[in-house]
């Protein structure tokens, strides 16, 4: 399994977890330049997901089709404010053009 990396374009850095044992969503650099309550809002997507995802693994088998559709919703939801956190914290970055070949 590769090591985690700070998803900001151009950063690179290895990503640990909190003491708690969350994945770190970015590097303390990038994750400084993230608004307080979007920061907030980030986390709790993240744990609304996860909390989904601890009943689905502790559930019925096969889990309920409700319960899939919560999780698609909770994740889609996640990966929207990932990505405006991910915006925000590149803001006045270089940009990193990529060329295909």
């Amino acid at each position: 399994m590769s090591e985690r990396t700070c998803p900001v374009n151009g950063c690179g850095r290895a990503l640990g977890t909190t003491k708690y044992g969350d994945p770190l969503l970015l590097c303390p650099r990038h994750w400084a330049k993230v608004p307080a309550p979007l920061q907030a809002k980030l986390w709790r997507a993240y744990r609304s997901w996860q909390r989904l995802e601890r009943q689905r693994r502790n559930g019925p088998r096969p889990p309920a089709r409700a319960l899939l559709l919560a999780i698609a919703v909770a994740i889609r939801a996640y990966l929207d404010v990932r990505d405006s956190a991910i915006r925000r914290a590149a803001q006045g970055e270089a940009r990193q053009l990529e060329v295909a070949l």
